[in-house]
């Protein structure tokens, strides 16, 4: 049969050795590098992914009030092209801060109300108050869990409405 040679097997054995030294020795020298490139990837990448938006604001409910508050973040108008109340919301005070990161910043807080009106069986008062450190603004809107009506009852809300309603 054929004779083994301990010499050929050397050989190959110190040329595996010096190619895996090689890679070793290649990536000790750029390990700094890739892992500087793969820390900033990570930190603005999950910045991005965890930064703050309107729905986390806005929250989630259940039973009958979270029926409501689904009611009025799925609302898209008599048209249904498409843009709901919540991301003409969110797009609006975007918009009025366009230079920075509202929803992440500090100073920003929310409050959500979501309430069965008084005497009725269906129709809910939803308030959501949006403070910054620049101003504080006021939505009021009433929702008819039934019909699935919602109905500003402020000018803030009003306004996010009539772009919804409008919205073409």
């Amino acid at each position: 049969m054929g004779k083994h040679s301990p010499k050929k097997d050397r050989k190959k054995d110190e040329k595996k050795e010096e190619n895996d030294s090689s890679f070793k020795g290649f990536l000790k020298k750029r390990a700094p590098i890739y892992g500087l490139i793969l820390t900033v990837f990570v930190i603005f990448l999950a910045a991005e992914l965890t930064g703050g938006n309107i729905e986390d604001h806005l929250g989630t409910l259940s039973g009958p009030e979270g029926r409501a508050l689904e009611i009025l973040k799925s609302y898209d108008g008599p048209n249904d092209l498409g843009l709901k109340l919540v991301d003409a919301l969110s797009d609006q005070i975007k918009t009025e801060y366009s230079d920075e990161k509202i929803f992440d910043h500090s100073d920003t807080k929310s409050s959500l109300v979501v309430e069965l009106r008084e005497g009725e069986k269906s129709i809910y008062d939803i308030s959501w108050s949006f403070e910054t450190y620049r101003e504080t603004i006021d939505y009021v809107w009433i929702i008819d869990v039934n019909s699935e009506e919602v109905i500003p009852e402020n000018s803030a809300a009003k306004r996010i409405v009539n772009i919804v309603d409008y919205y073409d």
